[in-house]
C-alpha cells in the first residue's frame, strides 16, 4: 500500500516529555483544600472511601467515578492522583498523563501550603515519568490555509495544541487534516516512550 504524502502536515514525535496540551475531560475541580467546609471534606471522603472499595473489588470504571466525584467536591490531590492511577490500571494512559499534569500542579500548590500533601506531590512527579516511558508524544505543523481542521483519533485539536507535543496511547494514531482544498489522513505507529 503507497500512502501518499501529506501536502499540508509535517508530523514529529518527540521522545522528551514535553507539556501535553490536549486535557482530558474536564474534572470539575470543587473547592480548595483550604477553603473547603467540614460537609464538604466529609462528603469528598466518603466518595473517596467508596471509589477506594469499588477499586480494591476490582470494579475501576466505578472507582474512576467515585474518585472524580471526590475531587468535583474537594480539589484534593489524592483524589486526582488516585484517577490518575485509575485512568493507568485501565490502560487509558494518555489520559493518565494529562490527567497527571494538572494532579502535579494541583499537589505542588497543596504542598506548598500544608506538608501533609509533600508526599503526593513527590507520587505525582515519579508517575509523570513513569507514564512517559509508556505513552507516545506527537507533534503536528499544520502549513494550510484558514479553514482547516484537525484530528487526532478523532478528537479535534485546538489551534493552540497544534505544534505542541500531545500525549498518545501506543498503537495506531490517526491524523486527519479538513481544509479547504480537500481532506488528508495519515495512520501512524507510535511506540511507548519512541521518538
Amino acid at each position: 500500500m503507497t500512502v501518499r504524502p501529506f501536502r499540508f502536515l509535517r508530523l514529529a514525535f518527540a521522545a522528551t516529555v514535553l507539556l501535553a496540551t490536549i486535557s482530558s475531560p474536564a474534572l470539575g475541580a470543587g473547592v480548595s483544600v483550604d477553603a473547603a467546609t467540614e460537609e464538604q471534606k466529609v462528603a469528598a471522603g466518603q466518595a473517596y472511601k467508596d471509589a477506594k472499595a469499588a477499586l480494591d473489588s476490582g470494579n475501576a470504571e466505578q472507582a474512576l467515578k467515585g474518585f472524580r466525584k471526590s475531587y468535583d467536591i474537594v480539589a484534593s490531590p489524592n483524589s486526582l492522583f488516585m484517577v490518575v492511577r485509575t485512568l493507568q490500571d485501565m490502560g487509558r494512559l494518555a489520559e493518565a498523563f494529562r490527567t497527571n499534569r494538572e494532579a502535579i500542579e494541583v499537589a505542588d500548590k497543596a504542598a506548598a501550603a500544608s506538608p501533609k500533601y509533600q508526599a503526593t506531590a513527590a507520587a505525582a512527579h515519579d508517575k509523570e515519568k513513569e507514564l512517559s516511558a509508556l505513552i507516545g508524544l506527537l507533534t503536528v505543523t499544520v502549513d494550510a490555509p484558514p479553514g482547516w481542521t484537525l484530528r487526532v483519533n478523532g478528537m479535534e485539536l485546538p489551534e493552540q495544541a497544534v505544534a505542541s507535543a500531545i500525549a498518545g496511547d501506543p498503537g495506531t494514531v490517526s491524523v486527519e487534516l479538513s481544509s479547504p482544498q480537500g481532506n488528508e489522513t495519515r495512520q501512524i505507529e507510535v511506540a511507548a516512550g519512541a521518538s
